[in-house]
């Protein structure tokens, strides 16, 4: 990755901070579709409804800190309701319509495969996805500012705790200089890498997918970088191998509340309760959003790049609930 090319797009995701504590409700018009939508500390919250470029309405439903919450509904282009769920977190929903099947072969339509458990190391076990259940991916870095997520400050911050890991050799560190997790840091050599760091942001490289065995999409993430920005550069401290990381994660509480149990940093990241923005999605040219947009034009391609993720989902939701 090359650290300068990006430089301008996080100092800029910086400097918009304080915004991110305003609640904005905010539309979005392309080609294919259009949606308006809500913002409140940097997430989606609030209503979401989105429309085929012929005018009939497409999805609606409401987001609660990038939680789809409660009902949501999704109609084909002619305005014919195709698929309608209620949510209860990211994974796990009722199906009202289409029928849920109760017998025969075919499990598309079934209850959904998954429910939350936390294993005996304090985290929610992902799903095992077969290769061939991806219909669509895409490669995702964000920076995440930590003064815009006090869900990552906690009784220790998220930095706290990587460091402390890295530094006392309980986990792994990587070489600054890729994001592809090559060159693990000696225990000195990761203690050095972050002594006496003030972090201004965190880099998180992910992957969205949407899997068909359950018919909905996922996040995860692969890797995160504690990140200091000056007027001048933008300097990597470590990578880290997230799902190395998680059962650390896992033993750190935040303070936050989900369901009536207490949220840990690793729950922040698994129900994406953070704050954050897009700086490059994977592409045939392998380049950065600052290398093809300037000005505010790079936060609003951030947000398009978000939203048509949804929207994809949205229209997978469509194509597997018309009888195809």
């Amino acid at each position: 990755m090359m650290l300068p090319r990006i430089y301008s797009l996080i100092s800029l995701i910086l400097a918009a901070v304080s915004c991110f504590s305003q609640e904005n409700k905010l539309q979005y018009t392309g080609n294919e579709y259009k949606c308006s939508y809500g913002k409140e500390n940097g997430m989606f919250s609030g209503k979401y409804t989105s429309w085929y470029s012929n005018g009939k309405k497409k999805a609606e439903g409401t987001f609660r800190d990038n939680l789809k919450t409660g009902v949501w509904t999704v109609w084909d282009s002619l305005g014919r309701m195709r698929c309608q769920r209620n949510y209860q977190n990211l994974f796990e929903y009722d199906q009202p319509f289409p029928k849920i099947a109760k017998e025969g072969p075919c499990q598309l339509l079934n209850t959904p495969l998954y429910q939350l458990t936390y294993n005996k190391d304090g985290y929610i076990d992902y799903f095992k996805i077969r290769e061939k259940d991806v219909v669509a991916a895409k490669r995702i870095w964000r920076i995440a500012d930590p003064t815009a997520n006090p869900r990552l400050a906690g009784p220790r911050s998220l930095y706290e705790v990587l460091y402390d890991a890295v530094s006392s050799g309980r986990a792994k560190a990587y070489n600054k200089k890729s994001d592809e997790f090559i060159g693990e840091l000696t225990k000195e050599e990761a203690k050095q890498a972050g002594l006496s760091q003030k972090v201004t942001g965190y880099m998180v490289k992910e992957d969205w997918f949407f899997d068909d065995q359950r018919l909905l999409s996922e996040i995860r993430i692969i890797g995160i970088a504690p990140v200091i920005v000056t007027p001048k550069d933008t300097t990597v401290l470590f990578w880290i191998y997230y799902p190395e990381f998680r059962k650390i994660l896992a033993g750190e509480k935040t303070g936050l509340v989900n369901n009536g149990k207490a949220m840990s940093l690793d729950d922040v990241f698994t129900f994406r309760r953070f704050s954050s923005t897009i700086y490059k999605e994977s592409n045939v040219y392998d380049r950065s959003i600052s290398e093809y947009k300037s000005g505010d034009e790079r936060l609003k391609e951030s947000e398009r790049i978000e939203l048509d993720m949804i929207n994809m989902e949205m229209d997978l939701l469509v194509f597997y609930n018309s009888g195809r």
